[in-house]
Protein backbone atom coordinates (compact mmCIF):
# COMPACT_ATOMS: atom_id res chain seq x y z
CA UNK A 1 0.00 0.00 0.00
CA UNK A 2 3.02 2.24 0.94
CA UNK A 3 4.10 2.02 -2.96
CA UNK A 4 0.65 3.18 -4.18
CA UNK A 5 0.55 6.13 -1.77
CA UNK A 6 3.80 7.11 -3.38
CA UNK A 7 2.97 6.74 -6.64
CA UNK A 8 0.44 8.91 -6.15
CA UNK A 9 2.18 11.35 -4.35
CA UNK A 10 4.70 11.36 -7.73
CA UNK A 11 1.84 11.86 -10.14
CA UNK A 12 -0.03 14.83 -8.17
CA UNK A 13 3.53 16.58 -8.01
CA UNK A 14 4.41 16.13 -11.67
CA UNK A 15 0.76 17.20 -12.69
CA UNK A 16 0.96 20.58 -9.92
CA UNK A 17 3.75 22.31 -12.28
CA UNK A 18 1.88 24.05 -14.25
CA UNK A 19 1.25 27.71 -14.77
CA UNK A 20 -1.52 30.36 -15.54
CA UNK A 21 -0.94 32.66 -19.08
CA UNK A 22 -4.66 34.06 -19.92
CA UNK A 23 -4.99 37.30 -19.00
CA UNK A 24 -8.89 37.45 -18.59
CA UNK A 25 -11.28 34.39 -16.70
CA UNK A 26 -14.15 32.64 -18.42
CA UNK A 27 -16.21 30.74 -15.87
CA UNK A 28 -18.71 28.33 -17.02
CA UNK A 29 -21.51 25.83 -16.02
CA UNK A 30 -24.79 23.61 -16.52
CA UNK A 31 -27.47 22.73 -14.44
CA UNK A 32 -29.63 19.59 -14.65
CA UNK A 33 -33.00 21.67 -15.64
CA UNK A 34 -34.43 24.67 -16.77
CA UNK A 35 -35.42 24.98 -13.24
CA UNK A 36 -33.39 28.35 -12.19
CA UNK A 37 -33.64 29.89 -14.93
CA UNK A 38 -33.90 33.47 -15.04
CA UNK A 39 -32.56 33.74 -11.40
CA UNK A 40 -29.05 36.05 -11.11
CA UNK A 41 -26.35 33.84 -9.70
CA UNK A 42 -22.79 35.69 -7.92
CA UNK A 43 -19.29 34.81 -8.02
CA UNK A 44 -18.50 35.04 -4.32
CA UNK A 45 -14.88 35.63 -2.46
CA UNK A 46 -15.13 33.10 -0.13
CA UNK A 47 -12.62 34.12 2.66
CA UNK A 48 -14.79 37.71 2.78
CA UNK A 49 -18.12 37.35 1.25
CA UNK A 50 -17.67 39.99 -1.08
CA UNK A 51 -19.57 39.75 -4.75
CA UNK A 52 -17.00 39.97 -6.96
CA UNK A 53 -19.20 39.08 -10.46
CA UNK A 54 -22.45 38.27 -11.56
CA UNK A 55 -24.90 37.06 -14.42
CA UNK A 56 -27.96 35.32 -14.92
CA UNK A 57 -28.69 31.87 -15.68
CA UNK A 58 -30.47 31.06 -19.37
CA UNK A 59 -31.26 27.70 -20.98
CA UNK A 60 -29.65 25.73 -17.96
CA UNK A 61 -26.43 27.79 -18.67
CA UNK A 62 -24.25 30.02 -17.24
CA UNK A 63 -21.07 32.29 -17.69
CA UNK A 64 -18.83 34.77 -16.51
CA UNK A 65 -16.37 37.15 -18.11
CA UNK A 66 -13.81 39.57 -16.80
CA UNK A 67 -10.45 40.00 -15.53
CA UNK A 68 -8.98 39.36 -12.26
CA UNK A 69 -5.27 40.54 -10.97
CA UNK A 70 -5.10 38.17 -8.06
CA UNK A 71 -6.41 34.78 -8.45
CA UNK A 72 -8.79 34.16 -5.24
CA UNK A 73 -10.77 31.54 -3.59
CA UNK A 74 -14.36 31.89 -4.80
CA UNK A 75 -17.87 29.68 -4.57
CA UNK A 76 -20.86 30.02 -6.97
CA UNK A 77 -24.08 28.65 -5.52
CA UNK A 78 -27.47 28.26 -7.30
CA UNK A 79 -29.20 26.14 -4.54
CA UNK A 80 -28.08 24.33 -1.46
CA UNK A 81 -27.39 21.01 -3.52
CA UNK A 82 -26.30 23.05 -6.75
CA UNK A 83 -22.87 24.85 -6.19
CA UNK A 84 -18.79 24.55 -6.53
CA UNK A 85 -16.19 26.29 -4.84
CA UNK A 86 -12.87 27.17 -7.19
CA UNK A 87 -10.39 29.60 -7.55
CA UNK A 88 -11.17 32.48 -9.78
CA UNK A 89 -8.20 33.07 -12.14
CA UNK A 90 -7.52 34.13 -15.70
CA UNK A 91 -8.56 31.31 -17.90
CA UNK A 92 -11.30 29.16 -19.02
CA UNK A 93 -12.90 27.76 -15.84
CA UNK A 94 -15.91 24.89 -15.93
CA UNK A 95 -17.72 24.33 -12.93
CA UNK A 96 -19.19 20.74 -11.56
CA UNK A 97 -21.83 22.48 -9.26
CA UNK A 98 -23.36 18.62 -8.46
CA UNK A 99 -20.00 17.55 -7.46
CA UNK A 100 -18.64 20.64 -6.18
CA UNK A 101 -15.11 20.55 -6.07
CA UNK A 102 -14.09 19.36 -8.91
CA UNK A 103 -13.47 22.32 -11.03
CA UNK A 104 -11.67 22.67 -14.49
CA UNK A 105 -9.64 24.18 -17.12
CA UNK A 106 -7.21 26.88 -15.50
CA UNK A 107 -4.07 25.84 -14.06
CA UNK A 108 -5.02 26.15 -10.54
CA UNK A 109 -8.59 24.62 -10.76
CA UNK A 110 -6.73 21.39 -12.94
CA UNK A 111 -4.81 21.47 -9.32
CA UNK A 112 -8.03 21.37 -7.22
CA UNK A 113 -9.80 18.70 -8.89
CA UNK A 114 -6.73 16.08 -9.40
CA UNK A 115 -5.93 17.47 -5.20
CA UNK A 116 -9.13 16.06 -4.56
CA UNK A 117 -9.67 13.20 -6.61
CA UNK A 118 -6.49 12.18 -5.04
CA UNK A 119 -7.66 12.33 -1.46
CA UNK A 120 -10.88 10.47 -2.71
CA UNK A 121 -8.37 7.65 -3.70
CA UNK A 122 -6.42 7.83 -0.24
CA UNK A 123 -9.47 7.70 1.23
CA UNK A 124 -10.85 4.24 -0.80
CA UNK A 125 -7.99 2.70 -0.50
CA UNK A 126 -7.65 3.57 3.40
CA UNK A 127 -11.18 2.10 3.73
CA UNK A 128 -10.07 -0.84 2.00
CA UNK A 129 -7.05 -1.44 4.00
CA UNK A 130 -9.19 -0.90 7.25
CA UNK A 131 -12.13 -3.39 6.55
CA UNK A 132 -9.99 -5.95 5.33
CA UNK A 133 -8.84 -5.86 8.65
CA UNK A 134 -12.34 -5.78 10.33
CA UNK A 135 -12.76 -9.02 7.93
CA UNK A 136 -10.01 -10.68 9.25
CA UNK A 137 -10.69 -10.46 12.87
CA UNK A 138 -14.00 -11.83 12.98
CA UNK A 139 -13.31 -14.51 10.80
CA UNK A 140 -10.26 -15.67 12.88
CA UNK A 141 -12.74 -15.41 15.65
CA UNK A 142 -14.84 -18.11 13.89
CA UNK A 143 -17.47 -15.41 13.10
CA UNK A 144 -18.80 -14.05 9.94
CA UNK A 145 -18.30 -10.37 9.68
CA UNK A 146 -21.14 -7.96 10.13
CA UNK A 147 -22.56 -6.08 7.39
CA UNK A 148 -23.70 -3.00 9.08
CA UNK A 149 -20.73 -1.98 11.22
CA UNK A 150 -22.41 1.52 12.20
CA UNK A 151 -18.76 2.23 12.84
CA UNK A 152 -17.70 0.19 14.99
CA UNK A 153 -13.80 -1.17 15.43
CA UNK A 154 -12.74 -3.50 17.28
CA UNK A 155 -10.16 -2.31 19.64
CA UNK A 156 -7.41 -4.53 19.01
CA UNK A 157 -7.34 -3.03 15.99
CA UNK A 158 -8.09 0.55 16.88
CA UNK A 159 -5.55 0.30 19.04
CA UNK A 160 -2.73 -1.79 17.82
CA UNK A 161 -3.20 -2.30 13.56
CA UNK A 162 -4.86 1.04 12.42
CA UNK A 163 -2.23 3.67 13.50
CA UNK A 164 0.33 1.93 11.04
CA UNK A 165 -2.41 2.67 8.08
CA UNK A 166 -3.44 5.72 9.05
CA UNK A 167 -0.01 6.98 9.32
CA UNK A 168 0.51 5.85 6.18
CA UNK A 169 -1.91 7.37 4.47
CA UNK A 170 -0.95 10.81 6.51
CA UNK A 171 2.26 10.66 5.47
CA UNK A 172 1.23 11.00 2.03
CA UNK A 173 -1.44 13.98 2.57
CA UNK A 174 1.36 15.52 4.25
CA UNK A 175 4.25 14.83 1.76
CA UNK A 176 1.38 16.38 -1.11
CA UNK A 177 0.27 19.35 1.09
CA UNK A 178 4.13 20.39 1.80
CA UNK A 179 5.39 19.61 -1.55
CA UNK A 180 2.69 22.13 -3.06
CA UNK A 181 2.66 24.77 -0.46
CA UNK A 182 6.55 25.12 -0.91
CA UNK A 183 5.05 26.38 -4.48
CA UNK A 184 2.45 28.27 -3.30
CA UNK A 185 2.81 29.55 -0.12
CA UNK A 186 1.42 32.78 -1.32
CA UNK A 187 -1.08 32.67 -3.25
CA UNK A 188 -4.89 31.08 -3.75
CA UNK A 189 -3.90 27.74 -4.30
CA UNK A 190 -2.24 28.04 -1.12
CA UNK A 191 -5.10 29.47 0.67
CA UNK A 192 -7.13 26.45 -0.60
CA UNK A 193 -4.91 23.89 0.83
CA UNK A 194 -4.90 25.31 4.38
CA UNK A 195 -8.36 26.47 4.59
CA UNK A 196 -10.59 24.05 2.51
CA UNK A 197 -8.79 20.50 1.48
CA UNK A 198 -8.96 17.70 3.50
CA UNK A 199 -4.91 16.97 2.98
CA UNK A 200 -3.98 19.36 5.19
CA UNK A 201 -2.85 17.84 8.08
CA UNK A 202 -4.73 17.43 11.51
CA UNK A 203 -0.71 17.56 13.55
CA UNK A 204 -0.68 20.72 15.60
CA UNK A 205 3.03 20.68 15.25
CA UNK A 206 2.97 20.21 11.16
CA UNK A 207 0.41 23.17 10.95
CA UNK A 208 2.57 25.62 12.32
CA UNK A 209 5.29 24.66 10.97
CA UNK A 210 3.34 25.30 7.62
CA UNK A 211 1.41 28.61 8.86
CA UNK A 212 5.32 30.13 9.71
CA UNK A 213 6.36 29.34 6.45
CA UNK A 214 3.56 31.05 4.46
CA UNK A 215 4.16 34.80 1.98
CA UNK A 216 2.60 38.11 3.56
CA UNK A 217 -0.40 38.02 1.11
CA UNK A 218 -1.58 34.80 2.49
CA UNK A 219 -1.18 36.16 5.86
CA UNK A 220 -3.02 39.07 5.11
CA UNK A 221 -6.58 37.40 4.78
CA UNK A 222 -8.70 37.22 6.81
CA UNK A 223 -9.02 33.72 7.55
CA UNK A 224 -5.62 32.88 7.48
CA UNK A 225 -5.46 34.80 10.36
CA UNK A 226 -8.10 33.09 12.10
CA UNK A 227 -6.72 29.80 11.56
CA UNK A 228 -3.24 30.93 12.80
CA UNK A 229 -5.25 31.90 16.24
CA UNK A 230 -6.96 28.68 16.15
CA UNK A 231 -3.90 26.36 15.49
CA UNK A 232 -2.14 28.24 18.59
CA UNK A 233 -5.19 27.35 20.60
CA UNK A 234 -4.79 23.86 19.75
CA UNK A 235 -1.73 23.63 20.61
CA UNK A 236 -2.04 25.05 24.19
CA UNK A 237 -5.19 22.50 24.41
CA UNK A 238 -3.29 19.40 22.53
CA UNK A 239 -3.26 16.14 24.11
CA UNK A 240 -1.33 15.87 27.30
CA UNK A 241 -1.84 19.73 28.53
CA UNK A 242 -3.83 21.07 30.84
CA UNK A 243 -7.80 21.85 30.60
CA UNK A 244 -8.77 25.69 30.14
CA UNK A 245 -11.63 26.44 32.67
CA UNK A 246 -14.95 27.46 30.81
CA UNK A 247 -17.10 29.31 33.11
CA UNK A 248 -21.00 29.81 32.66
CA UNK A 249 -24.59 29.39 33.54
CA UNK A 250 -26.31 25.76 34.38
CA UNK A 251 -29.92 24.94 32.84
CA UNK A 252 -31.41 27.13 35.99
CA UNK A 253 -29.39 29.56 35.49
CA UNK A 254 -26.48 29.31 38.48
CA UNK A 255 -22.60 29.65 37.93
CA UNK A 256 -20.95 26.83 36.19
CA UNK A 257 -17.89 26.52 35.84
CA UNK A 258 -15.52 23.09 33.74
CA UNK A 259 -13.20 23.33 36.65
CA UNK A 260 -16.07 22.15 39.48
CA UNK A 261 -15.86 18.55 37.80
CA UNK A 262 -12.01 17.77 38.39
CA UNK A 263 -10.56 17.04 41.42
CA UNK A 264 -12.99 14.56 42.15
CA UNK A 265 -11.24 11.21 41.23
CA UNK A 266 -13.51 11.03 37.72
CA UNK A 267 -12.49 11.23 33.96
CA UNK A 268 -14.28 14.26 32.51
CA UNK A 269 -16.16 13.70 28.81
CA UNK A 270 -16.70 17.19 27.27
CA UNK A 271 -19.10 17.93 24.94
CA UNK A 272 -19.59 21.16 22.73
CA UNK A 273 -22.67 20.94 21.35
CA UNK A 274 -26.03 23.32 19.94
CA UNK A 275 -29.54 22.83 19.52
CA UNK A 276 -29.27 23.10 15.60
CA UNK A 277 -26.44 21.26 15.16
CA UNK A 278 -27.86 17.56 14.06
CA UNK A 279 -24.63 15.64 14.13
CA UNK A 280 -24.15 17.22 17.63
CA UNK A 281 -27.67 15.34 18.61
CA UNK A 282 -26.50 12.08 16.32
CA UNK A 283 -23.46 11.56 19.79
CA UNK A 284 -26.27 11.86 21.98
CA UNK A 285 -27.49 8.35 22.43
CA UNK A 286 -23.45 7.60 22.28
CA UNK A 287 -23.27 9.99 25.50
CA UNK A 288 -26.05 8.87 27.22
CA UNK A 289 -24.87 5.32 26.77
CA UNK A 290 -21.47 6.16 28.62
CA UNK A 291 -23.07 8.50 31.45
CA UNK A 292 -25.44 5.76 31.84
CA UNK A 293 -22.78 2.70 32.66
CA UNK A 294 -20.03 4.90 34.15
CA UNK A 295 -21.98 7.90 36.25
CA UNK A 296 -20.69 5.63 39.08
CA UNK A 297 -17.56 4.36 37.64
CA UNK A 298 -15.54 7.03 37.16
CA UNK A 299 -16.94 8.82 34.16
CA UNK A 300 -18.13 12.27 34.29
CA UNK A 301 -19.93 13.61 31.54
CA UNK A 302 -20.84 17.24 31.18
CA UNK A 303 -22.06 19.33 28.15
CA UNK A 304 -20.98 22.67 26.96
CA UNK A 305 -23.30 24.55 24.72
CA UNK A 306 -21.95 26.86 22.52
CA UNK A 307 -22.89 29.23 19.53
CA UNK A 308 -26.41 28.89 20.80
CA UNK A 309 -28.99 31.08 22.76
CA UNK A 310 -29.25 30.69 26.23
CA UNK A 311 -32.84 29.97 26.35
CA UNK A 312 -32.16 27.37 23.68
CA UNK A 313 -30.19 25.28 26.31
CA UNK A 314 -33.13 24.23 28.73
CA UNK A 315 -35.14 23.68 25.93
CA UNK A 316 -32.72 20.86 23.87
CA UNK A 317 -31.84 19.50 27.19
CA UNK A 318 -35.65 18.63 27.89
CA UNK A 319 -36.55 17.56 24.56
CA UNK A 320 -33.65 15.13 23.93
CA UNK A 321 -34.01 14.02 27.70
CA UNK A 322 -30.22 15.01 28.68
CA UNK A 323 -29.73 13.96 32.21
CA UNK A 324 -25.86 15.10 32.64
CA UNK A 325 -24.76 18.83 33.67
CA UNK A 326 -24.45 21.18 30.84
CA UNK A 327 -23.11 24.77 30.72
CA UNK A 328 -23.78 28.17 28.87
CA UNK A 329 -20.65 29.09 27.40
CA UNK A 330 -21.65 32.80 28.28
CA UNK A 331 -18.15 34.47 26.82
CA UNK A 332 -18.22 32.18 23.90
CA UNK A 333 -14.79 31.43 24.80
CA UNK A 334 -14.79 27.85 23.12
CA UNK A 335 -13.05 28.98 19.57
CA UNK A 336 -10.52 30.86 21.35
CA UNK A 337 -9.62 28.89 24.32
CA UNK A 338 -9.86 25.24 22.62
CA UNK A 339 -9.57 26.02 18.98
CA UNK A 340 -12.73 24.45 17.64
CA UNK A 341 -13.85 25.03 14.20
CA UNK A 342 -17.16 22.78 14.31
CA UNK A 343 -19.31 21.12 17.05
CA UNK A 344 -19.83 18.22 18.14
CA UNK A 345 -16.52 18.45 19.60
CA UNK A 346 -16.02 15.89 22.27
CA UNK A 347 -12.72 15.85 24.79
CA UNK A 348 -12.26 13.30 27.61
CA UNK A 349 -9.81 14.54 30.43
CA UNK A 350 -7.75 12.89 33.07
CA UNK A 351 -9.39 13.66 37.17
CA UNK A 352 -6.77 15.89 37.20
CA UNK A 353 -8.08 18.25 34.17
CA UNK A 354 -5.24 16.62 31.45
CA UNK A 355 -6.55 16.38 28.16
CA UNK A 356 -6.17 12.88 26.94
CA UNK A 357 -8.29 12.58 23.57
CA UNK A 358 -9.36 14.89 21.24
CA UNK A 359 -12.26 15.24 18.21
CA UNK A 360 -14.08 11.78 19.93
CA UNK A 361 -17.36 10.58 17.54
CA UNK A 362 -19.65 7.96 17.55
CA UNK A 363 -18.88 3.96 18.42
CA UNK A 364 -15.28 4.54 18.46
CA UNK A 365 -15.33 7.37 21.20
CA UNK A 366 -16.77 4.47 23.29
CA UNK A 367 -14.47 2.07 22.51
CA UNK A 368 -11.67 4.72 23.55
CA UNK A 369 -13.99 6.23 26.51
CA UNK A 370 -14.13 2.17 27.99
CA UNK A 371 -10.50 1.19 26.93
CA UNK A 372 -9.37 3.88 28.87
CA UNK A 373 -12.18 3.47 31.91
CA UNK A 374 -10.46 -0.12 31.82
CA UNK A 375 -7.16 0.56 31.82
CA UNK A 376 -7.20 3.73 33.53
CA UNK A 377 -4.27 5.51 31.69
Amino acid sequence: MKNIFLGMICCLLLFCSCTATSTAYHVKGELKDSTFDGRTIYIVQRDNRVKIDSTRIEGNRFSFNGKIDTAVCCEVSVSKNAYAFFILENGNITLDLYGHIFPQGSPMNEQISYINRTTDSLQNIFTIKLDSLIDAYFRGKGIEPPQNRNGEIPSEILYEQLPAIAAQKNFVEDSICREILSRHNNDALGQYLIMYSYIYPSDVDKQIDILNHIGPWLKSRKNIQKKIKTVKALKNTAVGQPYIDIKGRDINGNDIALSDFFGRGNYVLMDMWASWCIPCKQEIPNLAYLHDKYKDKGLTVVGIFVWDKEKNMKRAVEKEKISWPQIFDVQNNVRKNYGVEGIPHIILFAPDGTILKRNLRGKSMITDVEYILQNKR
